[in-house]
């Protein structure tokens, strides 16, 4: 039998990461860090993060209302299963699911939700690129990191501005298109056709003011929140550094994910608070302790909530991600 191995490469990447993150791990400190640590922040800090999940749900629901009038309840249950599915299923398995997910439950097409998926990363990748933009104003950042900052600002700019021009050249392209129509099957031409008109019924959201203004507010909420759970965790740990320190975190973190992707994102995202918190002198134990509370606080209630949605909706996942495995195949 022919071993698949790109199925286990993710998961092999997530194990060696590990390994480089507790190789040199003193677990004679564990019992002082674990002393010193203010539990009761975690609280309040897990509390964020469900908060920032039901805003990036509003803020998909945003994006969709064009294709489709989603209520913000139903939105959330699904997003939560979403997130949930995209976690605990390997690599871009997960994302396929959430598409398959969407589409059933909405009756929407699949390209439709793709593209609103696609624009919801190029919100994220703006305030991304203008979170470091700011920290560069404080702190010095590495060459790596600003050369991550111009490509992340060059790509997420220019597909905006791709996305915004079809959006309001819409009638123009399509005239154009049909000028060829007859040079294609017709069978062709038509799904050609239906793709197009999915994908730009998606992007009209770019032409309204009021729904560009509410998705900008509702990503920069959920930055904010980022910034706000890490800089608890600070608390909670006892560190000094201020809240514009938690947010180069995030910054670190976010690129980090953006290269690198493993199950449910063990060992990218541990390392990435190591490399961020080296920043401020912060110890790899002391560091990869952090880095392993702030992702059981982020991490687990957001999985929770997914997993109780997806029991309550009687969602089977591993259907859809059977239907996953054959769309691609």
């Amino acid at each position: 039998m022919r071993l698949n191995y790109k199925k286990y490469l993710p998961a092999t990447v997530g194990i060696i990461l590990l390994i480089i993150c507790f190789y040199d791990y003193d677990f004679h400190q564990v019992g002082s860090i674990l002393r010193r640590i203010n539990y009761y922040v975690l609280l309040p800090a897990a509390t964020f993060e469900l908060i920032n999940l039901y805003v990036r749900s509003q803020r998909l629901k945003v994006i969709l209302t064009p294709v489709k009038h989603i209520t913000g309840k139903s939105i959330f249950s699904y997003y939560s299963i979403g997130t949930f599915a995209n976690a605990a299923l390997p690599a871009l398995s997960g994302q396929v699911v959430r598409v398959l997910l969407f589409s059933r439950k909405y009756k929407i097409s699949k390209t439709s939700f793709a593209t609103g998926a696609i624009i919801e990363i190029l919100f994220d990748g703006l305030c991304l690129f203008g979170l470091m933009v700011g920290i560069s104003f404080i702190v010095k950042l590495p060459a790596w990191m600003v050369h991550w900052e111009f490509w992340v600002g060059a790509v997420v700019l220019g597909c905006i501005a791709l996305f915004t021009f079809i959006a309001f050249g819409d009638r123009k392209i399509t005239n154009f298109s049909q000028r060829f129509e007859g040079k294609i099957s017709n069978r062709f031409a038509s799904k050609i056709s239906t793709i197009y008109q999915s994908f730009s019924r998606a992007l009209m959201m770019l032409k309204s003011s009021r729904h560009i203004t509410t998705v900008s507010f509702l990503s920069l909420l959920s930055w904010a929140l980022n910034g706000v759970v890490v800089y608890l965790l600070f608390l909670a740990f006892g560190f000094s550094m201020g809240p514009w320190a938690a947010y180069l975190i995030v910054a670190v973190n976010s690129l980090a994910l953006m290269i690198v992707v493993t199950p449910g994102n063990l060992g990218t995202f541990n390392l990435a608070c190591v490399l961020g918190l080296s920043f401020f002198g912060v110890d790899k134990t002391q560091a990869i302790s952090f880095s392993i509370l702030l992702y059981i606080t982020t991490f687990l209630p957001v999985m929770l909530t997914g997993l109780i949605f997806t029991l309550k909706e009687g969602v089977s996942l591993v259907s859809l991600k059977n239907g996953a495995t054959s769309s691609r195949a």
